[in-house]
C-alpha cells in the first residue's frame, strides 16, 4: 500500500490530521490540494507537511499551477522551500514555462519535483476533444505535452489509467501518478475516466491517488477494502 496516496480533500485541519493519523504510514503519503491550502494558508499546511515527511510519508502538493512563464517562475521561487515531494502544474502551460520552471526549481535547490497534470479525470475523451475544438485524441494530446515536458527535464506526470498503457509504452522512463481510482463497489462520482487500484497498477501506475473511496469509509475498513482490492 506504500504506492497509494490518499487525497485529503477537506478544508478542516482536525479532519485532515485525523485522516493522516489513521492512514499513515500504512499508505505511502498524502495529497494536499488547494481546498486545504487556501483555507489554512501556507504556514499551517507547511507545518502539517513537515510532520508527515518526518514520519516517512510522502507529500503530494496538488496546486495545479497554471499561468504565464514569468508568474510560474515566481511561484517556483515562492514554493522552493516547501516540504513536499511533488508539486503539480498544468502541462498545458507550454514548453517555455516548463523549461523556465524546471530551471528555477534546480536553481533554488527545491526538495521536490514537478509533476505535470494532463487532462482532468472529470472529462471523457470525447468531451475534452469537443471542448478544445480538436480531433486529436486525449492520448495524443497528452503525448505531445509530455514530449515537451521531458525536453524541459520534467519526468513525472498525472494521467488517468485509461490512457496509461499507450503513454507508458511511448515514454518508458517517465513516472506516473494516477488519480480517478475507485474501489469496484464505489460509484465514480464526478470522475469519468476511472479504474480500480489493481487495474491502475497493472496498467503501469507508479503511484495512485484515492480520495472518497478511502476517506468516505471508516479508516480500518477502508484499509481492509483496499488490501482486498489489491489482492484481486
Amino acid at each position: 500500500m506504500k504506492q497509494v496516496l490518499f487525497a485529503a480533500d477537506s478544508a478542516s485541519v482536525p479532519l485532515v490530521q485525523a485522516w493522516s493519523e489513521s492512514f499513515l504510514p500504512d499508505l505511502g503519503g498524502i495529497k494536499l490540494g488547494y481546498e486545504f491550502f487556501y483555507a489554512n494558508g501556507r504556514d499551517r499546511v507547511q507545518e502539517l507537511a513537515r510532520v508527515i515527511q518526518a514520519g516517512g510519508s510522502k507529500v503530494f502538493l496538488d496546486l495545479k499551477l497554471y499561468d504565464i512563464p514569468n508568474t510560474l517562475v515566481g511561484a517556483t521561487f515562492s514554493l522552493a522551500s516547501f516540504p513536499a515531494d511533488w508539486v503539480t502544474f498544468h502541462l498545458s502551460s507550454g514548453p517555455k514555462a516548463m523549461k523556465q520552471m524546471e530551471e528555477a526549481r534546480i536553481q533554488e535547490q527545491a526538495g521536490w519535483n514537478w509533476v505535470g497534470v494532463s487532462v482532468l479525470t472529470s472529462f471523457s475523451d470525447t468531451e475534452y476533444s469537443d471542448w478544445q475544438g480538436s480531433k486529436e485524441t486525449t492520448t495524443d494530446l497528452i503525448s505531445r505535452w509530455i514530449e515537451g515536458a521531458l525536453k524541459a527535464g520534467i519526468g513525472t506526470f498525472v494521467c488517468s489509467a485509461q490512457e496509461l498503457p499507450v503513454l507508458a509504452s511511448r515514454f518508458p522512463d517517465a513516472k506516473w501518478i494516477v488519480p480517478g481510482i475507485r474501489l469496484a463497489s464505489d460509484a465514480p462520482g464526478d470522475q469519468v475516466r476511472v479504474q480500480t487500484p489493481v487495474e491502475a497498477f497493472l496498467l503501469g501506475a507508479d503511484w495512485i491517488v484515492m480520495g472518497r473511496s478511502l476517506t468516505g469509509r471508516e479508516a480500518g475498513r477502508a484499509k481492509q477494502d483496499l488490501l482486498a482490492s489489491l489482492s484481486e
